[in-house]
């Protein structure tokens, strides 16, 4: 079993994704949503506040790219653009919490 886990709803989906570290939680989810092409397409379609949600995805992946991202990183990933909305609905950080948040998100 892994060391972490959270759930993202990115757009219509909701997944639970696991790793050993916070980085590996995101090459994972990145495997579904590939967040630099999204913030790449952004920066040439989003006007006004938009941008400055892409703003936030910018530290965040910065963070994820110099290996200092943290769980409470990834907890408060929140991004709302014209195109729909990602965010973390809740991470679990010890094998009992992983167990029930995949539970609480079961299809």
């Amino acid at each position: 079993m892994s060391e972490y886990a959270a759930v993202f709803k990115l757009g219509w989906l909701v997944q639970c994704f696991e790793g050993d570290e916070p980085r590996e939680i995101i090459e994972e989810v990145e495997k579904v949503q590939d967040f630099e092409c999204l913030l790449e397409m952004g920066r040439m379609n989003e006007r006004g506040i938009g941008q400055i949600e892409l703003d936030k995805l910018a530290v965040f992946l910065e963070k994820y790219h110099d290996d200092t991202l943290t769980m409470e990183d990834i907890k408060n990933f929140d991004i709302t653009l014209s195109v729909g909305s990602l965010s973390c609905l809740g991470v679990a950080e010890t094998e009992s919490e992983i167990k029930a948040l995949k539970a609480q998100y079961a299809k």
